[in-house]
């Protein structure tokens, strides 16, 4: 028994040591100069404007009504974050996901707010999705308050897809 506790006691010594270990250690025992030390600022750096990923690149941010975006099949969801105009009490999205089934969600404040369910052509859904209807539409989604961005997720699954939004702002 008290060997048990002497283990124990040893392991929770190492485990302490290696929490206090300031640096990432290799596998041949250099430590990376990397993490010696820690970050002087948590502010982004220049080339970090703090938008989501669009396949390995930046999409720029958008204001509702600016411009339609589009795109095609992907192998991964593609991010659209639209900046709020002040008093935005909800957003349009207006789509058009064409035949090949897409879906579209919207965030805000990191959850999700909307979705349009796949949409398209019974004849072109060979993954057998359930789908909510043609490919063109328009969504409307509640925005949380105080929300002053949100991300439009398009989701892909098939080559040969096309889609096409618009987001708008609507105002109480």
């Amino acid at each position: 028994m008290n060997l048990t506790r002497l283990t124990v006691a040893a392991g929770a010594v190492a485990a302490a040591g290696m929490l206090l270990a300031p640096a990432v250690a290799h596998a041949d025992g250099t430590k990376d100069p990397k993490y010696q030390h820690p970050p002087t600022t948590s502010q982004p750096k220049s080339d970090d404007d703090g938008v989501a990923p669009i396949n390995n690149k930046r999409a720029p941010v958008k204001l509702c009504g600016q411009e339609s975006t589009s795109g095609e099949f992907t192998g991964e969801p593609s991010h659209h974050p639209y900046a709020l105009e002040a008093g935005t009490t909800s957003i349009t999205v207006d789509y058009d996901t064409f035949d090949v089934p897409d879906k579209i969600n919207v965030y805000a404040k990191g959850k999700l707010v909307g979705t349009t369910g796949w949409r398209g052509s019974e004849s072109e859904n060979t993954n057998r999705h359930p789908l909510k209807g043609a490919g063109d539409d328009e969504l409307t989604v509640a925005v949380p308050a105080g929300a002053t961005s949100v991300d439009v997720v398009v989701i892909t699954d098939l080559q040969g897809t096309a889609w096409e939004f618009t987001v708008g702002c609507i105002k109480a």
